[in-house]
């Protein structure tokens, strides 16, 4: 198998019931895959049958039925799995196996990453001092004959060239995405957001997207964020959306995690003292990737307006 991942998928780890913010208890549905679903009904254990009775089929789909807590019915209140406790993780579906790691595939070869929906994957993002990338079966050679693949990597390459400045950087990828003509104020205007959790639709209301030149993030932290989305979406076939676009989608990200940062950071500090900068960008950029990145219908509609504006 020909892989290409980030230095930052080795790194992880689940902390499990040391994580503050559980997926688990996230509000998603959590899909069940048919390879896990003939466990479930083949298995004569009476706990791994009771399984069927939490999950919903609909449409050929199966998904575990969240509580009234909007949390995955196996999640307890150690933090822990239920379905891991007491059978071991074989009978854990698909998605709670692989997440937060992502999955592109890419002509022949699978790209790999981590979502930023997940706390522990934004810190390790956020505490990284580069993002490097790792083949497997695979050479780095082969890569650059493919046209997009050198595309996104002279962008990331720009992004991580040490001898320019970060507001240097962010004003040519602007001038490159044409980013002064998008209209906001109708960006604002948009219906049909789906949220999941959290009301990004206030924060948007709130924004002039103008974006202040007082960044929060530190530069390593702020490229370091934005080459992980030029990976995960720049050239990726789950969007059926121009480069153009992709980019623009990118560096707007980037920007507006960073804006949302500096404005819980301020509201965080009148409330406490000694906020940890890192924790505040941590909760930014977790809930952005959650609302957004976690939902197509939201996905669509940013991707889509960034199509459409001149």
């Amino acid at each position: 198998m020909k892989i290409l991942k980030t230095s930052l998928v080795d790194e992880f780890k689940c902390i499990a019931a040391d994580c503050k913010d559980s997926c688990c208890s996230a509000g998603w549905q959590i899909d069940v895959d048919k390879k896990t679903m003939q466990k479930y009904s083949m298995s004569n254990d009476a706990f791994i049958q009771s399984i069927n009775n939490k999950i919903e089929h609909k449409n050929g789909s199966h998904y575990f039925k969240n509580d009234d807590m909007h949390k995955c019915p196996y999640f307890r209140t150690d933090g822990l799995c239920d379905i891991v406790c007491k059978k071991g993780d074989k009978f854990l579906c698909d998605v709670c196996k692989t997440f937060p790691r992502v999955y592109n595939k890419i002509d022949d070869r699978f790209e790999l990453g981590l979502s930023l929906s997940c706390e522990e994957a934004v810190k390790i993002l956020l505490e990284s001092d580069k993002i490097y990338f790792v083949t497997d079966g695979i050479s780095s050679n082969q890569l650059q004959k493919n046209s997009e693949f050198a595309d996104r990597q002279k962008l990331i390459e720009y992004v991580q060239n040490p001898s320019l400045s970060t507001e240097l950087k962010i004003a040519h990828l602007k001038e490159q995405t044409k980013f002064a003509n998008i209209d906001f104020e109708r960006f604002k205007a948009i219906k049909g957001f789906e949220w999941l959790r959290t009301d990004l639709a206030k924060c948007f209301s709130l924004c002039d997207f103008q974006f202040s030149k007082n960044i929060y993030l530190t530069d390593i932290q702020f490229e370091n964020l934005l080459v992980n989305f030029l990976f995960e979406h720049y050239i990726s076939p789950k969007q059926k959306y121009s480069k153009l676009a992709k980019l623009r989608f990118c560096l707007f990200s980037t920007l507006f995690c960073d804006w949302l940062a500096v404005q819980i950071g301020d509201e965080k500090i009148k409330i406490e003292s000694g906020n940890n900068r890192t924790d505040i960008a941590i909760v930014a950029i977790k809930e952005y990737c959650r609302e957004i990145e976690n939902s197509q219908k939201n996905m669509d509609i940013l991707l889509n307006f960034f199509e459409k504006t001149a």
